[in-house]
């Protein structure tokens, strides 16, 4: 699923489209998250899963090089 979609984007990139990006969920929350126990059910992130998940999305998307608004990103420290 995650490789048809990226195809997609890169799809509607290619003709034109230059609003719509792609951000793989595996760089928001890994195996390793899984494995150090944010996902308690082996499925859904627990609360610290979901607040790890938005750090690394805000910083993908509003960080120095964000995808949205680079250099937008309000929350000095977070850890990501």
């Amino acid at each position: 699923m995650r490789s048809e979609l990226e195809r997609v984007v890169k799809q509607l990139q290619a003709r034109g489209d230059g609003n719509i990006r792609y951000v793989s969920g595996l760089e928001l929350f890994s195996e390793a998250d899984m494995k150090a126990g944010l996902a308690p059910d082996s499925l859904h992130p627990n609360g610290d899963g979901y607040e790890l998940m938005g750090a690394r999305f805000a910083k993908v998307a509003f960080g120095d090089s964000g995808i949205l608004l680079p250099g937008r990103l309000a929350v000095k420290g977070a850890k990501v």
